[in-house]
């Protein structure tokens, strides 16, 4: 049994939350969020986002949680999809990107761990089929995003830190043919042609109707910001930076960012900011 992943790549603060919720609204996606965290949630007895007090008292991870036992013989909240050994790190993984599947009848799961590293390692797990999907904002939005509390700020630092990160997503998203590129201002200004070029790449019919109501269904994501708790589908481009970031600090940041942000927009749908 082969399962699709659509792994999520990104910088934190950079809109990787509003995408996979955005994404798992539709019918034959699951969003299981940041998998890297399950050993995390499991063991600090994190509250799943549906409410529950525990991942162990959810119906949705219990079900997940028979599967797992059906197939391996231990429970999820036993496994580790973030472990440094290899053997298990593939064994861990493969069971439970199969189980979940298996237990809510889905064709792709959500894995928004972000990490390029991960994603590396995920290629030499046999039984999926990883479609990664490179989200970027503009560099003065994503320094703004990490800068905006700091005092005094450090352009040039995140300037450099945003070059680093997407030359690496970019390094390991080459060995996928089918690795998707996202503009996160491109998908809050157009959100339905966006996702349903995602859905038609993930061999989805696009569902436009789940795309106006993300918002609404309960979700049991692992890691993931505030906007993990959001019930309305309202989606709000952030402009600040524009207001923020004097001139001086925005050619700052282009001169370290400019190349690697046109490699990521070479081809891609235009947007503004």
């Amino acid at each position: 049994m082969t399962v699709k992943i659509a792994y999520i790549l990104g910088c934190t603060h950079s809109g990787t939350t509003l995408l996979h919720r955005v994404l798992g609204a539709h019918s034959r996606i699951l969003n299981l969020g940041s998998v890297k965290n399950l050993r995390t949630a499991v063991r600090e007895g994190k509250k799943c986002p549906c409410g529950a007090p525990k991942l162990e008292q959810c119906s949705f991870w219990q079900a997940i949680d028979e599967q797992v036992r059906a197939l391996d013989g231990r429970s999820v909240f036993d496994l580790d999809p973030d472990s440094r050994w290899a053997r298990r790190f593939a064994t861990d993984n493969r069971v439970l990107f199969q189980a979940v599947a298996a237990a809510h009848g889905v064709q792709v799961v959500i894995d928004s761990s972000r990490r390029p590293s991960r994603l590396d390692r995920l290629r030499q797990v046999p039984g999926i089929d990883l479609v990664p999907i490179h989200l970027y904002k503009t560099p003065p939005a994503q320094v703004h995003s990490w800068e905006k509390r700091n005092r005094p700020r450090q352009i040039t630092v995140s300037a450099l830190r945003y070059w680093g990160k997407h030359r690496y997503a970019r390094q390991v998203a080459r060995h996928f043919p089918g690795a998707l590129r996202v503009s996160y201002e491109a998908f809050c200004q157009d959100p339905e042609t966006e996702t349903a070029r995602i859905a038609r790449a993930l061999g989805l019919a696009p569902e436009p109707e789940a795309v106006r109501h993300w918002g609404e269904n309960p979700i049991h994501v692992l890691g993931g910001n505030r906007m993990k708790s959001q019930q309305d589908s309202v989606i709000r481009l952030d402009e600040k930076r524009r207001r923020e970031l004097t001139a001086a600090e925005q050619r700052r940041i282009d001169r370290v960012c400019g190349r690697v942000y046109r490699q990521l927009t070479a081809g891609q749908p235009e947007a503004t900011g």
